[in-house]
């Protein structure tokens, strides 16, 4: 039995996806680990009503002026170290647009408790 466990979602959509025969798609172990990473990274503190505190901090410290490289990096390099599974983030690589007003994560590669190399991509 999987140690992770996850519906699929769509890459770019990231809506629920479906398999070939029409039922829900699942994700398990390092894939389920990484999927997980990208929707802790995708949400914004206090979205959930259940708990205001998950999520990202995107309007509370990152997108506020002035900003601060180190401080971007920090949080979202915490967001996926405390995701459940990941037990390091060797690699990563941030773009800060300041004329777009846009952050992307161009790579973050790690490792997870399976001992098994991780790629989050958004």
């Amino acid at each position: 039995m999987a140690a992770f466990f996850g519906l699929a979602l769509d890459a770019t959509t990231h809506d629920l996806f479906l398999a070939p025969d029409g039922n829900l798609a699942t994700v398990t172990d390092n894939e389920a680990i990484a999927q997980h990473a990208k929707q802790r990274l995708l949400s914004y503190r206090g979205e959930w009503f259940l708990d205001t505190e998950a999520g990202v901090p995107w309007f509370q410290e990152i997108f506020v002026r002035p900003h601060n490289p180190a401080i971007i990096d920090a949080l979202i390099k915490r967001e996926i170290l405390d995701t459940p599974g990941v037990a390091s983030l060797d690699s990563f690589d941030l773009e800060i647009d300041e004329r777009r007003r846009s952050i992307s994560v161009l790579e973050a590669v790690g490792r997870s408790i399976l001992d098994e190399s991780l790629e989050v991509t958004l």
